[in-house]
């Protein structure tokens, strides 16, 4: 499906063909040219990690964050923890086997998936392997958790497992649709309750210690004639807050719902793949066409919307002192304000396309590259 999105971003006419009656009409999305700005920002590269840098990977592994260090880990199957403030090595393991999903894990365990069906645990503190679970499901992606393992398979289900083992508590299974993105949104473990998006277009909440399924809203209904169009995942990367979950999803919408019975609080016809976030007012996510929306928290109106970066393949928006961060598909870093979403900063970082990590702090976030390498980025 990716490969897909580069190929119509490329071409001025493709036409999809099934049965006449499915026949599809795919349209020129060129690149808005970057304009000049005055920067009234600048960023700075604090640190460039190469130490799991992979081989041109289609799958983006997630770092894990814990106290001052980050473990991240390359499709190509190595495995690093490095320190958050300077990204100097700590300690590097070859698993020998091509990773799928991950990074994940808990105060004392890094857990990643391989493309094989393994899921497998190291020592946070030494690199270790502490053990392996044979699961013949290909691993999308780990929850971050206090205790037991939360893992997303690649054929819509939730599993729980013992931390200590890798043994298998429960599963919850969704419906799987005919056609579906590739990829999947990092589950949420919040007050022992799992929020998680599904390839159906559903947000689901899950009773860890029990598995018993607590709710489910449906963000987006599939419509349209082809498979193509009917296609809602919600893979970007949810928000959970005390009493809201934010998500949005493909050819779909952006929902806010109420953390205890699952009910709308508002609902916004605004499309993502990529997912979104949040501050104490505002949700922030970056659309289908890759214009960045900042709504309010509490009703879902719009604040502002920044169009300059159209099909420019924009990360999921990132926070970083008082601005929004997008990378591009060419390698470039735009700061946005908040106020206004006016382009006040921009960095070229990399020649390839950026991801949001999913990490931070105070004083920094990371962004990883399509090929798997980390940076760290600050604002002067």
């Amino acid at each position: 499906m990716l490969a897909l999105c580069v190929v119509i971003s490329a071409c001025s006419y493709i036409p999809f063909i099934g049965d006449d009656e499915e026949k599809v009409e795919l349209t020129l999305r060129e690149p808005k040219k970057l304009e000049n700005i005055e920067a009234s920002v600048e960023l700075k590269k604090v640190w460039d990690d190469s130490s799991v840098r992979g081989d041109g990977e289609k799958v983006i592994i997630r770092p894990h964050g814990y106290n001052q260090n980050l473990i991240i880990g390359s499709e190509s199957g190595d495995l690093a923890s490095i320190s958050i403030q300077d990204g100097q090595l700590i300690w590097k393991q070859s698993i020998q086997e091509r990773l799928s999903g991950g990074v994940g894990g808990n105060r004392e365990i890094a857990v990643v998936g391989t493309q094989a069906g393994e899921l497998r645990a190291f020592d946070l503190k030494d690199g270790s392997e502490r053990w392996s679970a044979s699961l013949g499901l290909e691993v999308m992606a780990v929850a971050h958790t206090e205790d037991d393992i939360v893992i997303r398979t690649n054929n819509n289900q939730i599993l729980a497992l013992y931390a200590d083992s890798g043994q298998k508590r429960w599963t919850v299974t969704e419906t799987m649709p005919a056609l579906t993105l590739f990829g999947a949104g990092v589950p949420v473990v919040m007050d022992g309750i799992i929020y998680a998006g599904m390839d159906n277009g559903k947000v689901i909440a899950i009773n860890i210690a029990s598995g018993n399924l607590l709710w489910e809203a449906r963000v987006s209904v599939p419509s349209g004639r082809s498979e193509l169009d009917r296609m809602v995942d919600v893979d970007g990367q949810i928000v959970v807050t005390d009493n809201t979950v934010y998500a949005a999803s493909y050819h779909g919408r952006v929902m806010a719902i109420n953390r205890s019975n699952g009910q709308p609080i508002w609902v916004r016809d605004i499309a993502s793949a990529q997912g979104l976030t949040t501050d104490e007012s505002i949700v922030y996510v970056s659309d289908k066409d890759d214009h960045v929306w900042a709504l309010d928290r509490n009703t879902g109106g719009t604040i502002w919307v920044q169009n300059q970066l159209e099909y420019r393949q924009l990360s999921a928006p990132m926070l970083l002192a008082d601005y929004i961060l997008v990378g591009d598909f060419d390698g470039y870093v735009h700061v946005l304000s908040k106020q206004d979403g006016s382009i006040v900063g921009r960095k070229e970082i990399a020649s390839q396309r950026l991801f949001a990590a999913g990490t931070s702090t105070a004083l920094q976030t990371h962004i990883v590259q399509r090929n798997g390498r980390l940076s760290a980025i600050s604002i002067q």
